[in-house]
């Protein structure tokens, strides 16, 4: 859709065009350097297209800035809505991903604590049972030599 419309007028015919599964792929310097020379309007937050028009409004469905003619043609039929509150959006998103990411972080200090604690534990606890295990074999050997003991002397 959006392609067919870059199609129809004569301005933006040259473009090139990607897949979105494409763009995900592809590193942000690689997509960067795909642009047009002229797509630094694009990134001084104005439209190549239309006469440096200030990128005002913000596309959802391409997930890119727009300027009200942009919206008009190449964005019609997709939501649309002022960048500032896309801005607040995706700051407050970003806010929730890190809040949960810091949350996940501190449970998994907290799982990793645990987790050497138990190790610990179970070092101290295979301790104590190699010494018990010593103990019961050492006075086993000493028992074994005792009646060892008794048996010769009763045959001697």
């Amino acid at each position: 859709m959006c392609w067919d419309a870059h199609q129809k007028l004569k301005k933006s015919r040259s473009h090139s065009s990607f897949t979105l599964k494409e763009a995900q792929k592809t590193s942000r310097d690689k997509l960067i350097k795909m642009l047009p020379l002229s797509s630094s309007s694009f990134l001084s937050c104005t439209c190549q297209y239309h006469n440096n028009q200030k990128l005002d409004l913000y596309c959802q469905q391409c997930t890119i800035p727009v300027c009200v003619d942009c919206s008009g043609v190449y964005h019609k039929d997709h939501p649309v809505h002022h960048v500032s509150e896309q801005i607040i959006q995706s700051k407050e998103e970003i806010q929730q991903k890190l809040i949960d990411f810091q949350l996940a972080q501190q449970n998994l200090k907290d799982i990793m604590t645990v987790g050497e604690n138990m190790k610990e534990m179970i070092k101290a606890r295979k301790n104590e049972v190699d010494s018990i295990i010593r103990q019961v074999f050492f006075k086993l050997k000493q028992l074994l030599c005792q009646r060892e003991q008794e048996l010769l002397g009763k045959i001697s």
